[in-house]
C-alpha cells in the first residue's frame, strides 16, 4: 500500500502544481515491485538497468544482462516507469512498451 499511497499522493499534487518528489521508501518498495508485477507484462524487451543516483541502488529489469542504463533518483526512475512525468528518459522500446501497459491485474 505504501506504493500506491504514494503515487496517489504525487498525482493529486502533480494535478494542483508542482508534485514532491516520492519518498525513498515508496521508490525503493515500487521499484522492487516492479520487477514481479509489470516487468513480466513486458515481453521480447531488451534488459534494462535502473540506477537510482541518489539510492546507491540498481535494479535490473528483464532477463540477461542490460542492454541499457538509465539513471536518475529513485523517484524519478519509479515515476517514468509508471508513465509519470519525470527526468528519466527511456530507451525507445521501453518507453513504448510501459506506454503501452494496463493496469495491473488485481
Amino acid at each position: 500500500m505504501v506504493v500506491e499511497t504514494g503515487l496517489h499522493r504525487w498525482d493529486a499534487e502533480q494535478a494542483f502544481g508542482e508534485p514532491s518528489p516520492l519518498l525513498d521508501l515508496e521508490a525503493v518498495s515500487g521499484l522492487d515491485e516492479y520487477t514481479d508485477m509489470w516487468v513480466p507484462r513486458m515481453t521480447e524487451l531488451p534488459a534494462l538497468e535502473a540506477r537510482a543516483v541518489d539510492l546507491g541502488h540498481a535494479w535490473v529489469l528483464g532477463i540477461g544482462p542490460p542492454e541499457a542504463t538509465v539513471s536518475g533518483t529513485g523517484s524519478d526512475l519509479y515515476l517514468r516507469l509508471m508513465s509519470r512525468a519525470s527526468a528519466v528518459e527511456l530507451p525507445e522500446e521501453w518507453a513504448a512498451a510501459v506506454a503501452a501497459l494496463e493496469p495491473a491485474p488485481r
